[in-house]
């Protein structure tokens, strides 16, 4: 029963059209990012591979004037499937759907496939820019030292990047899929006690948005959540800062989630 219910509930989290929105939400702003690019790459340096991909991929996410993928991040988690759970109960469904399993049970898969759902959506545009990157420019890095690039990422990584920057990509990646995860069980639990669907979406972002106006303020860039995102943005970020975090996020989500027994809340 729990093997079908899990089925079940990835396919609503995946194949839903607010999973495609998302989708297209991110690819949009990556894209809209990368046209800064334009403008630096229509300049001849005269070094082999100063224009490359990589550097497209960094101007498109981060370091770019018209980043703003790294802003909205949050609301791209959130979309697809966290507030699945109002639905549910709006409707019924989840009355029918406790009589035939456990309640932690239920959450523990609500838990896991919207944040399967809410990864994806985060880091599907990134690896559909970095492609369409690839295709646009050379995937090679400058033939000068590291240090007369104009920019590389310091930190976490580093060192990935300079000998094999696909790997860097990608591991950087699997962290924005992270993100996409933590971020979506922060809906989900927050979808327990809220009744407007569009609170499930803001109040991630103003937590995101907050903290790091506030850790920023503060000059507290190591951990600020943008950090968690993309670590190559401050040569501060380490392990600790960025999944540490994470972690913390994660747990005390399903902490609250298995633990809730407000049955009117439920019903």
């Amino acid at each position: 029963m729990f093997y079908n219910l899990q089925k079940t509930e990835f396919k609503r989290s995946i194949f839903n059209t607010k999973f495609v929105i998302s989708v297209m939400i991110g690819t949009f702003f990556c894209y809209y990012g990368l046209t800064d690019y334009f403008l630096y790459d229509s300049q001849d340096f005269g070094i082999i591979n100063q224009v490359n991909a990589y550097r497209a991929w960094f101007t498109a996410m981060g370091i770019g004037n018209r980043s703003f993928y790294i802003l909205l991040v949050p609301v791209l988690a959130t979309l697809p499937s966290a507030y699945l759970l109002l639905e549910e109960r709006e409707s019924g469904h989840l009355k029918n759907i406790i009589t035939r399993v456990s309640y932690k049970n239920y959450f523990k898969c609500k838990l896991f496939t919207s944040g399967i759902s809410g990864g994806l959506a985060c880091a599907l545009p990134p690896i559909i820019i970095f492609i369409i990157c690839i295709i646009m420019y050379p995937a090679g890095l400058p033939n000068t030292p590291a240090n007369t690039w104009g920019f590389h990422p310091e930190g976490l990584f580093e060192n990935i990047y300079i000998y094999h920057p696909n790997i860097f990509i990608l591991l950087n990646c699997l962290l924005i899929f992270i993100f996409g995860f933590t971020y979506s069980t922060i809906g989900v639990t927050i979808s327990l006690f809220v009744n407007k669907k569009i609170l499930v979406i803001l109040i991630p972002l103003i937590f995101y948005t907050f903290f790091n106006m506030v850790l920023e303020f503060f000059e507290a860039f190591t951990f600020s959540p943008k950090e968690t995102v993309f670590p190559w943005l401050s040569a501060r970020a380490n392990f600790i800062s960025v999944y540490g975090e994470l972690i913390i996020i994660l747990f005390v989500c399903i902490a609250i989630c298995t633990s809730f027994n407000r049955k009117e809340k439920i019903y």
